[in-house]
């Protein structure tokens, strides 16, 4: 690894810094705080330096958050559609009648 700078080398798949970020990814699964992360990942890749690990915590961080915000989107308009608005929820699946030929289940909010 570059002494100061991320060289082409580095980005190789078998190289230090991209082992360390994917070990990143099941540490950040793992404890879901960075201090537990960034020690495993460290303990493991000695050879990395901090800050490369801290960015690596934040990317994976950050891309985490946006999928729980855009799967937390999707739950609430699925939501709305059977709790708040039923009728439409065979124009959601796309077909008249495809919940189950028009009869929709006794569903209590989720």
């Amino acid at each position: 690894m570059g002494k100061n700078n991320i060289t082409l080398e580095d980005l190789h798949k078998d190289s230090d810094l991209m082992c360390a970020a994917c070990l990143m990814v099941e540490a950040h699964n793992e404890h879901g705080t960075s201090s537990p992360a960034l020690k495993q990942v460290r303990e493991s890749y000695p050879g990395v330096r901090a800050d490369y690990l801290v960015v690596l915590w934040i990317g994976i961080n950050e891309k985490d958050k946006k999928e729980k915000d855009r799967r937390d989107k999707e739950l609430s308009r699925i939501r709305a559609v059977l709790c708040g608005n039923r009728s439409s929820f065979a124009d959601e699946v796309g077909r008249p009648g495809a919940a189950g030929g028009g009869q929709y289940a006794d569903t209590t909010c989720l």
